[in-house]
């Protein structure tokens, strides 16, 4: 456990037979990304979240396809140490394959070494964003409904001006691209 990154980079660097075990969300990290970058290639590494969202799959691709475990694996120990003192058996899922075989990425790094500039970091990152959204197929007046979602300015009958388009055609084209984005429809 590091108290900080400098703290963690220190550690890491003294220790190459370490395990990077990540509880956070990757879209929300980024720049630990960027700051572990040299080391993720040696160290393996498990990012554990809640919930990962389509913009969280592809930075941990765009990473070298980290692996990424579930929180509920991690509920499932913690109930069993606290209920019978000891996990239960056998483990099952990406916790405990880690665990038994920690590996390093081994996926292509797309994120280039050197940025001196965070500003060039982001507009990178949404370029990536962009290429894999076009990827999965999605329409540019589905890009401009997810530009508005994101934005998080309109109500329903907000976007039927911006969008030109009645409630029911948006809340249909809303479902079918959070489909294609792999997420789950939790925008009201």
């Amino acid at each position: 456990i590091a108290e900080s990154l400098p703290c963690l980079l220190q550690r890491l660097t003294g220790a190459p037979e370490a395990v990077l075990i990540l509880c956070l969300r990757p879209r929300e990290h980024i720049y630990l990304f960027y700051a572990l970058k040299s080391l993720l290639l040696d160290h393996p590494v498990l990012v554990i979240s809640d919930e990962l969202l389509f913009s969280d799959r592809l930075v941990l691709r765009c990473w070298g396809d980290i692996a990424c475990a579930p929180y509920r694996e991690i509920q499932t120990i913690i109930s069993g140490l606290q209920k019978y003192g000891h996990c239960p058996y056998p483990l099952k899922g990406t916790l405990a394959k880690f665990l038994s075989v920690p590996e390093c990425a081994t996926g292509f790094f797309e994120v280039p070494v050197i940025f001196n500039n965070p500003k060039r970091l982001m507009r990178y990152m949404a370029l990536l964003m962009h290429r894999a959204i076009s990827n999965c197929g999605v329409t540019s007046s589905q890009q401009k409904l997810l530009w508005a979602l994101y934005k998080g300015h309109y109500s329903l009958s907000g976007l039927t001006k911006i969008l030109s388009k009645n409630e029911k055609q948006i809340w249909q084209d809303k479902n079918r691209l959070l489909m294609k984005l792999g997420m789950k429809n939790r925008l009201y």
